[in-house]
């Protein structure tokens, strides 16, 4: 069995996917700029953290 690595050398990021963020809030409606800043503090962080594409991040809040 041959062990193929993911990884070499420096950091290469997974292929290009599209991450779809569902986010389903439950109560009193929210302010729609706090829904704003929710879908970016979301999309910010699925870029920094899983090196995902700022572009492509779809974050829904329902």
């Amino acid at each position: 069995m041959r062990l193929i690595p993911l990884f070499v050398g420096s950091f290469s990021p997974l292929p290009k996917t599209m991450p779809l963020i569902n986010i389903t809030l439950t109560g009193a409606s929210l302010a729609p700029s706090t829904i704003q800043q929710l879908q970016q503090e979301t999309t910010r962080l699925m870029q920094s953290i899983l090196r995902k594409e700022r572009a492509l991040t779809v974050v829904s809040v329902t």
